[in-house]
């Protein structure tokens, strides 16, 4: 998802490298849609859900992945909240390697 993302953008961003790609805004957004994507289908999918719910999560998961680069985020929401506690977590564990 993150090439994809990289290779369309409208300003030509260049593929980084392995141990660059996980600090990347765009990485980092991907990692964090991939977990809300894995929590509809673990609650049994989208499909009936409003436009306008969609479109919230989708915003969720922006603040969670710039949560990511600081100590966390600031909301009471815990979807938001546990989407950015995963991501942090495959963060943490990325950069041990």
């Amino acid at each position: 998802m993150t090439t994809d993302l990289m290779k369309e953008h409208p300003h030509g961003i260049r593929l980084p490298s392995g141990n660059e790609m996980p600090n990347t805004f765009i990485f980092r957004f991907a990692l964090c849609s991939v977990i809300l994507v894995l929590r509809w289908v673990e609650g049994g999918g989208q499909l009936q859900t409003k436009p306008e719910r969609v479109r919230n999560d989708m915003v969720d998961v922006n603040f969670a992945a710039y949560g990511t680069y600081f100590d966390g985020i600031m909301t009471n929401d815990r979807k938001m909240l546990s989407i950015f506690d995963e991501a942090s977590f495959v963060l943490k564990e990325i950069s041990r390697r």
